[in-house]
């Protein structure tokens, strides 16, 4: 999470949690501010999801972005990467959900000017995915993605009704074909991929639903 100006992680040793010291990769400065929103693992490693925004002399820039790390304990090396935006998008953007199966490159997700975005690949390599026209109010949230064997999710829950995308898995970004399902609930509150399936939860009254194995 982020902790005053600067990217601040923790963590485990035994049963207590210390925090580790910034690394450049994660500081911030009058120039540069870095936010993460979320940490999804990658095998061994973890993935930071957020945006880096550029302070220049009458400009702001605000562009999604990860941090990969190598290395564990209180010293991992961290590297950051701003993602590409998809053609004919603009304006400022982060990353917010994600998930990295052992099988394949990750799926990424987020928004840029309001506009729900995602991307996939061999992090630090990621490519802008096309998809359905997704309009995101600041309330709204993205809430996961997830790679089963054969199908891309991406749910969201926003204000004028929750979105949930699915793609039929394909190794090239252009040869996904991008499908609006009908969601389980008119509210989801969370989103998952674990054990070869997606999962959401929704409420008020608490509830998981996956797809099957």
């Amino acid at each position: 999470r982020s902790t005053g100006l600067d990217i601040a992680t923790w963590h485990a040793s035994g049963a207590t949690w210390a925090r580790d010291d910034v690394p450049a990769a994660l500081a911030s400065s009058p120039e540069v501010l870095r936010a993460a929103t979320a940490v999804i693992p990658r095998g061994p490693e973890s993935v930071l999801l957020g945006s880096t925004t550029h302070l220049g002399a009458g400009f702001v820039t605000v562009a999604p972005t990860v941090w990969i790390s190598a290395g564990g304990g209180a010293r991992p090396v961290w590297t950051a990467q701003e993602l590409p935006l998809p053609g004919g998008v603009s304006g400022q953007g982060r990353a917010e959900a994600g998930h990295c199966p052992g099988h394949g490159p990750c799926l990424l997700a987020g928004r840029v000017a309001g506009r729900l975005v995602a991307w996939r690949g061999d992090l630090p390599a990621a490519v802008p995915l096309q998809l359905p026209g997704v309009a995101l109010a600041d309330t709204d949230r993205v809430l996961g993605t997830g790679v089963t064997e054969h199908d891309l999710w991406i749910a969201v829950q926003r204000a004028a009704g929750p979105v949930l995308l699915r793609a039929r898995d394909s190794r090239a970004a252009a040869d996904l074909r991008w499908s609006v399902e009908a969601p389980p609930a008119a509210r989801l509150t969370a989103a998952a991929a674990f054990d070869g399936r997606f999962c959401v939860a929704t409420g008020p009254a608490a509830r998981l639903w996956c797809t099957p194995t």
